[in-house]
């Protein structure tokens, strides 16, 4: 439900950028991403570590200055970001005795690890930014929301994602313009099942027998941010 909102709100901005006076720009620049999970802690042991990426974009975009200070804008990005280790996580068992053991599992896989492929590989993102600004001068600060879609060989989800930007534009010239830009996912990137299993192993007349009682679990939920600095050109009105 929230991406078609957000998609019936793309369109009704982009019909009013299309109706009035638009200008368009092309944009590229480069920054750092990173994800996080939610809860982080489970148990009291921490679930993933914080960790930096570079990543890289291009795009274009048009825009519509509806009077002298109010600003709205429409574009298409592609970013490139580089591996992230973000999305690695491990938990340690706990021995409780000879005979007994506190496993970690995710899901339903009987294993203590998981996700050491996650950070494997590189992920292409295409988003879809709207923002609207208010001009100071030559400074226009802006708020807005993305829509995403992430290409990429792991179990990171691969469907859309919707997300929330802040930031800024300084103009240079009337032809360039410096842009700093904050995004933080709504959606989550991914979801798994951290379970806490209690391992017993008894002595039978036929050998030992391991068995396996599940005690807790808790949803998991990664969401991915970005810092990206950015150079605007512009090239030129509509008529």
């Amino acid at each position: 439900m929230k991406k078609i909102c957000f998609l019936g709100i793309m369109l009704i901005a982009a019909q009013g950028i299309a109706l009035a006076q638009t200008s368009f720009s092309l944009n590229a620049g480069a920054g750092v991403w990173a994800p996080t999970c939610n809860p982080n802690k489970y148990d009291g042991q921490t679930v993933c570590k914080f960790e930096v990426a570079p990543t890289a974009f291009v795009g274009a975009a048009a825009s519509k200055t509806f009077n002298s200070n109010l600003t709205a804008s429409i574009g298409a990005n592609f970013h490139f970001l580089m591996s992230n280790y973000g999305y690695k996580m491990h938990f340690d068992n706990e021995w409780d005795g000879d005979k007994t053991t506190i496993d970690y599992w995710w899901d339903d896989s009987e294993t203590s690890s998981f996700g050491d492929f996650e950070a494997a590989a590189n992920y292409y993102l295409i988003a879809l930014p709207v923002r609207i600004g208010y001009n100071l001068g030559k400074f226009t600060p802006n708020v807005g929301m993305e829509f995403g879609y992430r290409l990429n060989d792991n179990d990171v989800d691969k469907n859309g994602s919707l997300s929330f930007s802040a930031g800024a534009e300084y103009r240079l010239s009337p032809k360039f313009a410096l842009t700093l830009n904050y995004v933080s996912n709504v959606t989550s990137d991914m979801s798994h099942t951290a379970r806490k299993v209690k391992k017993t192993c008894t002595e039978t007349e036929y050998g030992w027998v391991e068995n396996a009682e599940k005690l807790d679990e808790q949803k998991i939920n990664w969401h991915s941010q970005r810092l990206e600095i950015g150079v605007n050109y512009r090239l030129g009105k509509s008529e």
